[in-house]
């Protein structure tokens, strides 16, 4: 139980650098919006990465705080490590493809992010992409848990 209250307090430094980063990148695409330094064509794209990386930190918040109330209680934390490591759903979650399936969405869609300055097309095509796969993942971990 021990080395479980270790990875929650790795996983709860990583969540508040997630945060501080998105506070940085958005103060800065901020500053560098009130100051006209972003060009008309590409609003759409700073737009959809101000709401991202607000429903990043909202999300990131969110599990912190949920991280922070295991640690506190340990009937919660013994349940929180009982359930993450149930066999059934690690092979579900296997046999759906999710810890790859969700890197390559994330990846995807940063990519789209950063290749939308140059080109739209290759934003909105990486972006369905990822939406695609994560929507696919979630579909098949959908169907292992009532099949298995």
């Amino acid at each position: 139980m021990e080395r479980y209250k270790k990875t929650l307090k790795t996983r709860i430094a990583l969540f508040r650098i997630v945060i501080l980063l998105n506070v940085i990148l958005s103060v800065t695409l901020r500053l560098l919006d009130n100051k006209g330094k972003i060009p008309n064509a590409v609003r759409n794209i700073t737009d959809f990465q101000t709401g991202f990386m607000l429903g990043l930190a909202i999300v990131s918040l969110f599990i912190l705080i949920k991280y922070c109330k295991l640690l506190k209680n340990e009937r919660m934390l013994r349940e929180a490590y009982l359930k993450e490591t149930d066999e059934r759903m690690i092979l579900i979650r296997s046999k759906a493809g999710m810890p790859a399936l969700l890197i390559t969405s994330v990846i995807m869609i940063f990519a789209g992010i950063i290749a939308g300055y140059f080109n739209i097309i290759v934003f909105y095509s990486l972006l369905a992409a990822g939406v695609c796969q994560l929507l696919l993942g979630v579909c098949l971990k959908f169907y292992y848990m009532h099949k298995l």
